[in-house]
């Protein structure tokens, strides 16, 4: 499993916030270099965490529909314990994408 990276918009976001962290994942040898653009989104959500004490988190809910009995799953996406999207406003299909949102939302919230 791979660590997504964040998004060009959500670094951007986050540089103007005061994220200034610089990653280079090619296992630190002298000769390293860093060519990774952007950092993981665990370690944005670490920094939100950690330096803001932003909680951003998501849970996977699984939902039956009563028409036709279909049965799909979304990903609720939370800050300090308060659901951004529960209302079904918006329906994410993969926990990274749903984990983007949140961070991205999160970032708005640090002054």
């Amino acid at each position: 499993m791979t660590e997504e990276l964040i998004t060009p918009e959500t670094f951007e976001l986050a540089k103007l916030k005061g994220f200034n962290v610089r990653i280079c994942r090619c296992g630190g040898f002298p000769e390293c270099i860093c060519n990774d653009p952007f950092p993981t989104q665990s370690l944005l959500q670490k920094w939100l965490r950690e330096i803001h004490g932003i909680q951003v988190y998501t849970y996977s809910r699984t939902v039956k529909s009563t028409n036709m009995m279909q049965i799909y799953r979304d990903y609720v996406v939370y800050i300090n314990g308060t659901a951004l999207n529960d209302a079904r406003d918006e329906e994410y299909q993969t926990y990274e994408k749903a984990l983007e949102f949140g961070l991205n939302e999160a970032l708005k919230h640090v002054s």
